[in-house]
């Protein structure tokens, strides 16, 4: 019986942060288009409950495309792990960069500075590789949805996101 409710305790808690990453995701997107980083469309709300419902579309489209390119549901879980450990890093290096740009009045002050960042940072990409190494067919997803998006913000988005900055 308490194998049974040890198996029952991961699945919920494997859905509950399965929930946690999907919203984390929309966030971001949503984020992004309110920065003119993605497409403008991905900013849009719910007029009632201001949940950027384009956006948790827009990251349920791509889940369900992962899973559809995936047929093992463990490298589509171990992809979509490896990714956010590179949305982490890259959010560690742009805490580091605001700091870094930021004059005295700065916002962005973190003890230890540039201990946390610099460490938080390097240990997503270690674990990333990690991942990458442990399971390649979470790696090769990964590489060609990243290259994909890095593509496309190259090729469509980022002079309007230079413009927006300067």
């Amino acid at each position: 019986f308490g194998y049974l409710l040890v198996m029952v305790a991961a699945v919920l808690s494997t859905l509950s942060a399965l929930e946690a990453c999907l919203l984390a995701a929309s966030r971001v997107a949503f984020s992004m288009a309110t920065d003119r980083t993605l497409p403008h469309l991905l900013a849009e709300q719910h007029k009632v409950h201001r949940t950027p419902v384009m956006a948790l579309f827009a990251t349920l489209l791509a889940v369900v495309s992962i899973l559809f390119m995936v047929p093992d549901l463990a490298a589509a879980g171990a992809a979509a792990g490896l990714i956010f450990l590179v949305s982490f890093a890259l959010a560690h290096w742009t805490a580091y960069l605001a700091r870094k740009r930021g004059g005295p009045s700065d916002a962005f002050r973190a003890p230890l500075f540039p201990l946390v960042p610099v460490v938080g940072g390097v240990s997503c990409v270690a674990l990333a590789a990690f991942q990458a190494v442990t399971v390649p067919a979470a790696g090769g997803v990964s590489a060609v949805w990243l290259g994909l998006g890095v593509l496309l913000y190259v090729a469509a988005f980022s002079t309007r996101a230079q413009v927006v900055d300067a």
